[in-house]
């Protein structure tokens, strides 16, 4: 393995790179997966990081051809190096012949190493989620006459004293330097404008807006069908139905929330260019 690949393997917390953390490596590997894979899922391309991360990968499948295996599957796991090949070979993904090669190689060899280990890295984070190490370790699922299918609480809540409750933090991440409202007549709709000034020191909106990112929604699905288990378990088959019929409804919403959010967009472009055009002196020869 050449130095520049020892590099791009040390970011992803191999075996044989002792330079970071493990946690910050897979971190950092993480990070490089979930934004490649938001321009696949968004822009039907590898943006910016596609060279960087084809060398990566490239890199990879050439160690693994040469027997030198220097990513094992945890990493594989935590960096969600398997769903970045999936989404790769995607069609709707539009990714070009040779990078769909690349990641289909990869994925054959991953296979062939690590078998039945590779197809159940889903059901391994799964039956991680709830275990000290887990993401939920510090809530756990009870059941409540007050909610139809029971609710999520922490386990623990008896670190916050008195004092630490009267502590004083800082009001948020954005201050509001300017608001305005108005009614529009042809919609009836109220429009809302706010102005917000980032406070020194806060995140930009940029990243904010990039959350959730691909792996939160991995995350995501592998928790609603662990809430879906629990539900079935402690509720029983009748009201697993209706839970599932409820998600079900949400993603109804929220896809029809994010269509009309697209559309009145689309209108509030195409009237801006037809005031637009309106307003430009046109010369008649």
């Amino acid at each position: 393995m050449t130095a520049k690949n020892n590099h791009k393997y040390a970011r992803l917390g191999t075996e044989d790179s002792d330079d970071f953390d493990r946690g910050s490596r897979s971190f950092l590997g993480r990070e490089l997966c979930d934004a490649v894979r938001s321009q696949l899922q968004e822009h039907q391309s590898m943006g910016p990081r596609a060279d960087e991360v084809l060398q990566l990968l490239s890199a990879m499948k050439n160690d693994e051809s040469d027997g030198r295996y220097s990513v094992n599957i945890d990493t594989i796991s935590a960096c969600r190096l398997d769903k970045l090949l999936f989404d790769i070979t995607l069609p709707e993904n539009a990714c070009s012949e040779v990078e769909v090669a690349l990641a289909h190689n990869l994925q054959r060899k991953w296979r062939l190493r690590f078998r039945q280990e590779y197809f159940d890295i889903d059901k391994t984070r799964f039956a991680m989620l709830a275990t000290t190490y887990g993401q939920l370790r510090d809530i756990i699922f009870t059941d409540t006459h007050l909610f139809a299918h029971g609710r999520w609480q922490a386990a623990r809540c008896d670190s916050l004293s008195e004092v630490e409750g009267n502590q004083q933090f800082e009001p948020g991440q954005y201050i509001i330097r300017q608001y305005g409202h108005k009614l529009q007549p042809e919609t009836g709709l109220h429009r809302v404008i706010i102005t917000l000034e980032r406070v020194p020191g806060q995140k930009a909106m940029e990243e904010l807006t990039q959350i959730p990112r691909p792996s939160q929604m991995d995350d995501w699905m592998i928790f609603e069908r662990y809430e879906g288990e629990m539900v079935k378990k402690r509720r029983g088959n009748e009201a697993f139905t209706e839970w599932k019929v409820e998600k079900a409804q949400e993603k109804v919403d929220h896809s029809e929330w994010e269509r009309v959010t697209r559309m009145t967009a689309d209108l509030q472009q195409r009237k801006k260019a037809i005031v637009q055009f309106a307003e430009e002196h046109i010369e008649i020869p």
